[in-house]
């Protein structure tokens, strides 16, 4: 299988057991917040099913626990381990969410950028409005 071809069918199986969202999302916000991927999420697990899946891809029992929390570095490590293995933890991010994975500090910054660039590029076409004096 090529990479694009594994690379959705990775997506697909995370997309397609609910227990990973919530997983993912609070992966994604501590990214957000580290600028990297660490600290943990933690869940409710609601059903057997979920259990079972979040069991079989961590490789680990959970049984007993309503509430679990797994750490980034646990979760890359199982994501290493499985046959997604090509995919890195931060591209796994990046691809459930369709978007780049930025920290708030780059985000910031990129907002910050794109403000100073309508600022300059509103101040030439004032400049170019302007009669010229001669």
């Amino acid at each position: 299988m090529d990479s694009e071809n594994n690379l959705q069918a990775c997506l697909s199986f995370f997309r397609e057991r609910p227990v990973f969202d919530e997983i993912l999302v609070q992966l994604r916000e501590k990214y957000r917040s580290y600028g990297r991927c660490a600290g943990s999420a933690q869940i409710c697990v609601e059903s057997e099913e979920a259990l079972a899946d979040l069991e079989g891809f961590m490789r680990k029992n959970y049984h007993g626990k309503k509430k679990v929390r797994i750490t980034a570095r646990q979760f890359a490590a199982a994501l290493q381990e499985s046959r997604f293995s090509e995919f890195e933890l931060e591209e796994l991010l990046e691809n459930y969410f369709d978007e780049p994975l930025l920290s708030k500090k780059e985000q910031q910054e990129a907002i910050k950028q794109s403000w100073q660039a309508l600022i300059e590029e509103s101040l030439d076409e004032a400049r170019a409005a302007l009669p010229s004096a001669g």
